[in-house]
């Protein structure tokens, strides 16, 4: 049975904090890409961006999860995969 890693360990200064989770999550493409230009530049800004990233890659999560999209980061680990 496969394990999931443990999630990245925040230590409450993640400009993230406070903003609604629901902008992680958008439901619809048109949702995405206005939701992804207001928090890729949080995202862009943050110490935690590289773990948050590989915790979404390892995951598999959906959502905006380090300024990418569900779509990108599956670019990411077909473009992983190949190398």
């Amino acid at each position: 049975m496969y394990a999931k890693i443990a999630a990245p360990t925040f230590d409450g200064t993640q400009p993230c904090k406070g903003m609604n989770t629901e902008e992680f999550f958008p439901v619809d493409r048109i949702e995405e890409e206005r939701f992804k230009r207001a928090i890729k530049p949080v995202c862009d800004s943050c110490k935690f961006r590289s773990e948050c990233l590989q915790w979404a890659l390892d995951n598999r999560e959906i959502g905006i999860w380090a300024g990418t999209t569900t779509d990108e980061r599956r670019l990411i680990i077909r473009r992983l995969r190949r190398k």
